[in-house]
């Protein structure tokens, strides 16, 4: 029977009939990337034409950077960007200026650029809180939040992020997406401080929201994340399932970026698991997709990731080789946090090669990374590697010394000089003879650390060259150091000038690190704990004045962009929250 299924006509006629509906959505297909095409065209038409108002143009530049070239084609995205901010501080619009350094911030963000993006992200902040844009502010709040986060400053990143979440409120319901982006940024901060819950929460709070705004990104985001929670917990099986859901939803939305997450954290887990092979497979996939993508920050982390399986299956020169690499880039890009964790890696490997005195220099130098940036938010973490570092120092400082006779006749010979400074000096001042045991102690401070003058001029003290006494409640103003350093982050907040450990650096005429080493032998703090601690004292002695109105301007006052990070670490100091006191007031 003719156009029976059995017959080769049949056949033939079914087989056509079933082509149809492929035939038509590739033509569909064909048809949205030809639109697309196009409207990429009219774009960059529109910014070449320059008897456009420039207004149009900026908007043109604007969907050039972040729809057309931001995730494949990231120098393009930068060409268009900065055209866009050399445009906009032409013609004086603070809101496109602010619009083009926050998609700079953005861009460095993406490629791993953390310290630029963090100073673009805080001009853009600027603009945008003076013409109240609150939607854009809190986009802008959020990427400073990643930018320090992936710093390893969590303090300031929490900060960042809560004030994310005040803009959005602000700004209402045209904000429920930058709220759930924010929401999931917040699970990533506690996840990385080893707060599993508190991470899930947030997590699942951020899942939610993008269900209900159908956001299949976010929800890719969101299960990816929460399968890194489960790798943790060691619940290998429920974090592939999330795993597989989220690589589904990115592979259909043809998200690189999200991909390369997804092929990390499957290396992750199969790591955990010690199914060392397939961990090797994922992390190399991983790397080489960020490799072609740009993603500079997150390739050093995966060349880190390597290096810890070279490390497990005992390959100490393959280690060593790609934690230098991972070392490196992650130090051109300041990201501290992942050049600590290929400083860890690196360590090991060098220990187990026997090259003692490179591994005792990449030790030394791991640590002071790590304590620059460790605060009251990872104080646990910091306890926990002060013995290991401790003990792994003095068997490193042992066999570098060993049977080097020359160091032990140097150190022989320093110490005969330095005793002999000190026979003359006690035997001038006191007319001591030649007996060496009858000389006094004599207490010596500690190498770096600054000793009070003892001079009759400042033992008086001129009531006009006193430092600024510090509030109620504020470290102890017995140490000069101590001091000074409360006088100029007083004098800063009354300023209105940002208040941050590199500032204070400054002012102090110091490194980071030789401020946060001086600050922890005067106070027993860190730099930001001191920092936090001054400027909830002030806060405390402004509210008990009655100098302010409401939360917000005291938050203000004392240098917080988030009334609400500001409002729970006050009432986490002094037991009480700000808002008690002004009603009482």
């Amino acid at each position: 029977m003719i156009g029976s299924a059995r017959s080769p006509f049949g056949r033939l006629l079914t087989s056509v009939v079933g082509l149809v509906p492929l035939l038509l959505l590739l033509l569909t297909i064909n048809c949205s990337l030809s639109g697309q095409s196009d409207r990429h065209g009219q774009r960059i038409r529109k910014w070449l034409d320059q008897g456009l108002a420039d207004t149009i143009r900026l908007q043109a530049a604007d969907r050039l950077v972040n729809k057309s070239c931001r995730h494949t084609q990231p120098d393009s995205a930068t060409f268009y960007a900065e055209a866009q901010l050399a445009l906009a501080r032409e013609i004086g619009h603070g809101y496109w200026v602010a619009r083009a350094l926050q998609n700079i911030g953005n861009l460095q963000l993406r490629s791993g650029d953390y310290p630029s993006a963090v100073l673009n992200f805080k001009q853009s902040l600027r603009f945008y809180e003076e013409d109240k844009a609150w939607h854009r502010a809190g986009q802008t709040s959020l990427g400073l939040g990643n930018a320090l986060r992936k710093q390893g400053h969590i303090p300031e990143a929490l900060e960042a992020l809560l004030a994310s979440l005040d803009y959005a409120a602000k700004s209402g319901s045209k904000s429920r997406s930058g709220r759930a982006a924010t929401l999931n940024s917040l699970g990533s901060l506690y996840l990385n401080q080893q707060d599993y819950e508190t991470a899930v929460k947030y997590y699942e709070e951020s899942l939610d929201l993008h269900n209900l705004l159908g956001s299949q990104r976010g929800i890719a985001a969101n299960l990816n994340n929460l399968s890194k929670v489960y790798t943790e917990w060691g619940k290998f099986a429920v974090a592939i399932d999330y795993l597989d859901r989220s690589l589904a939803l990115k592979r259909k939305a043809n998200d690189l970026e999200g991909i390369t997450n997804s092929l990390k954290n499957y290396g992750d887990v199969y790591f955990k698991s010690n199914q060392l092979d397939s961990a090797t497979a994922y992390y190399t996939q991983a790397r080489v997709l960020q490799d072609s993508l740009g993603l500079r920050g997150d390739e050093a982390s995966s060349y880190g990731d390597l290096g810890l399986v070279a490390l497990a299956r005992k390959d100490w020169a393959t280690a060593r080789d790609y934690c230098a690499t991972g070392w490196q880039q992650s130090e051109r890009l300041g990201d501290l946090k992942v050049q600590v964790k290929n400083g860890d890696c690196l360590y090991q490997a060098q220990l187990q090669l026997g090259e003692h005195e490179v591994a005792l220099a990449t030790l030394e130098r791991t640590y002071s990374l790590r304590d620059s940036f460790l605060s009251a938010e990872n104080t646990r973490e910091l306890a926990e590697i002060q013995s290991r570092y401790a003990e792994d120092r003095a068997k490193l400082t042992s066999a570098v010394g060993g049977g080097s006779w020359w160091r032990f006749i140097i150190g022989a010979l320093a110490c005969i000089v330095l005793l002999g400074m000190a026979w003359r000096r006690f035997g001038r001042t006191a007319g001591l003879d030649s007996t060496l045991p009858n000389v006094p102690s004599v207490q010596t401070s500690k190498p770096g650390v600054e000793e009070p003058s003892n001079s009759e001029d400042e033992r008086i003290g001129d009531p006009s060259a006193q430092p600024v006494a510090p509030p109620a409640g504020a470290p102890a103003a017995m140490d000069p150091w101590v001091a000074k350093a409360t006088s100029l982050v007083l004098t800063a907040l009354r300023e209105r000038r940002e208040v941050t450990t590199s500032s204070l650096a400054r002012e102090m005429t110091s490194s980071e690190r030789q401020l946060l080493r001086r600050c922890k032998e005067v106070t027993g703090k860190t730099t930001n704990q001191f920092l936090l601690e001054v400027r909830l004292d002030h806060a405390r002695q402004l509210l008990e004045e009655e100098k302010v109105k409401s939360v917000a301007e005291l938050a203000e006052a004392v240098g917080f962009k988030s009334p609400t990070y500001f409002s729970q670490r006050f009432t986490d100091r002094f037991g009480f929250r700000p808002k008690e006191k002004l009603v009482e007031a």
